[in-house]
């Protein structure tokens, strides 16, 4: 039987020229170098006195904000382990719009305490086997402190305060808060709302002061022509997903034109067609009809006429919404169009807003109107509000917790506790896990320009005298989250908590680098 290589040099001598190989100790600092970098990126953007990071685009647009999950989306990055860090904080951001950051540092923080450990001999299997069961004692411990859920309007605003602060952008938290909160309270069902039922539109060239909460579906267009109502009471509505123009015109075909009358007769029998839909509509019933994509001008001219009001280039997610507002039915075409799928509701139209106000007995639909003085700040704004939304929304059904890292704190007083009922190797990890937590609050007192150190002996103090959620407060003093009304959706943290895990002992499970030569892969493919 022939002998298996077994040590690292004689295993690199059946590796290619052209592939180079990092070995265990060199992928660990690789790796743990990778988290690091895009650790550095965010770390400076937690909590409410967090900074601002500038974006240069390729395109030359300029991009400034402190939502980290933008901030790594942004970022171009080549190593893998790096990519994996960023998906963290993607899949927290997706679910709940907020926590990006947090789970960034906490990845950083467990990969950085296990490197210690394994540096003192521990083998990286028995250090991910401890991370995982100290997450569990976490996850534990969440149940035993949690606040339960339900619709209390004044804890759920200080949610969406607290993920709001520190916006910069001519809002303060509280005033996002104030329209999240609103907005919702108008499709609540019982302890719950879905955030989908909620539009958002932006308009620039105002103050951000004057953004608001409409009780109806608004609308940011124009009607196709100036002659055309801009005033439908108690009328029928059709919904169009595509285009009131002929379908051939829009399909890439050679039609010959022999003569001028050949195409006089050729336009004029396409005329006829696209009048013939516009007429479908009008025979249907139909006040006003609306349109994801193009209305033909021969289709304008009969609406106009008819005085049917029509409005082209409406996205999908607006038709939709409008439509389930007024109670009516999307169709795909004119012609396959019933008078069952017509909706019925009121449009008006502001002129000083340039806003159509929708409203029907149909599903309620309000909208939240965010403005501001350009296109950027009204963008991130608008971020914000969604991420108010989604934490209200996970809060009212789940439970909270208290913010400013007072949560951290007390996990990690909990789990270094825990720690002395573990035999074995396993209790060095419970404690890196601690020490990982600690990070948070470490980072918050950081970026109030506090002595990260100072604040954190502070802060265990505290909670080993039984405050279990001392935090930092937004002036860089030691707070008591709740009593200051500082909360987080409980199950946000504990997506954080799981999610960094998960991408520390997936890393800490790869020993080794392989990077193939891009020319050396193409030879052998040949």
């Amino acid at each position: 039987m022939r002998d298996i290589p077994e040590s690292e040099s004689e295993i690199a001598g059946i590796v290619s020229p052209e592939t180079t190989r990092s070995g265990p100790k060199s992928a660990r600092e690789i790796n743990l170098s990778a988290v690091q970098s895009v650790v550095e990126t965010v770390r400076s953007t937690l909590g409410p006195r967090g900074k601002d990071k500038l974006i240069e685009k390729p395109d030359g647009e300029v991009l400034i904000t402190n939502d980290s999950e933008t901030i790594l989306s942004e970022t171009a990055v080549s190593n893998p382990v790096a990519s994996l860090t960023i998906s963290v904080a993607k899949a927290v951001g997706q679910e709940y719009h907020d926590g990006s950051t947090t789970a960034v540092i906490l990845t950083g923080a467990l990969l950085d305490a296990a490197e210690s450990l394994i540096e003192q001999g521990v083998a990286p299997n028995v250090v991910a086997r401890g991370f995982e069961r100290a997450r569990q004692c976490a996850d534990r411990s969440l149940d035993d402190v949690m606040i339960p859920g339900g619709w209390n309007v004044e804890v759920l605003t200080h949610v969406a305060e607290t993920a709001t602060t520190g916006t910069g952008l001519g809002m303060a938290g509280s005033d996002v808060a104030t329209l999240v909160v609103e907005a919702a309270e108008l499709v609540r069902d019982a302890d719950s709302f879905d955030p989908d039922r909620i539009r958002i539109v932006t308009q620039t060239g105002q103050s951000p002061a004057t953004s608001t909460v409409s009780r109806t579906v608004a609308l940011a267009k124009d009607p196709v022509r100036q002659a055309m109502p801009d005033e439908v009471i108690d009328g029928r509505v059709l919904f169009i997903r595509g285009s009131l123009e002929l379908s051939d015109t829009n399909q890439k075909t050679s039609i010959v034109i022999e003569d001028v009358d050949s195409f006089t007769r050729f336009h004029e029998r396409e005329a006829t067609e696209i009048r013939d839909l516009a007429g479908r509509v009008v025979d249907l019933g139909a006040d006003a009809v609306l349109c994801s994509r193009s209305i033909a001008d021969e289709a304008q001219s009969v609406l106009s006429r008819e005085n049917v009001l029509a409005i082209r280039q409406v996205d999908e997610d607006a038709l939709n919404t409008i439509a389930a507002s007024l109670g009516g039915t999307v169709v795909s075409s004119v012609t396959e169009a019933t008078t069952d799928d017509l909706g019925s509701g009121d449009f008006r139209r502001d002129p000083d807003d340039e806003l159509f106000c929708i409203e029907g007995n149909g599903e309620p639909r309000p909208t939240i109107i965010i403005r501001g003085p350009t296109q950027g700040m009204v963008d991130e704004l608008s971020q914000h509000v969604e991420t108010g939304l989604e934490i209200v929304a996970g809060a009212s059904d789940g439970g909270v917790v208290g913010g400013a890292g007072a949560l951290e704190v007390e996990l990690s007083h909990r789990l270094r506790r825990a720690a002395r009922g573990i035999d074995g190797r396993e209790q060095l990890a419970f404690e890196a896990f601690a020490d990982a937590l600690e990070q948070i609050p470490q980072t918050l007192g950081e970026n109030a320009g506090l002595d990260p150190v100072d604040a954190l002996v502070s802060l265990r103090t505290a909670h080993a005298s039984g405050d279990r959620w001392a935090g930092i407060g937004e002036n860089g003093d030691i707070i008591n989250a709740v009593d200051t009304n500082v909360y987080e959706p409980v199950e946000m943290k504990r997506q954080v908590l799981k999610s960094a895990t998960e991408a520390a002992t997936l890393v800490l499970r790869i020993d080794d680098v392989l990077t193939v030569d891009a020319l050396s892969e193409s030879l052998s493919s040949d």
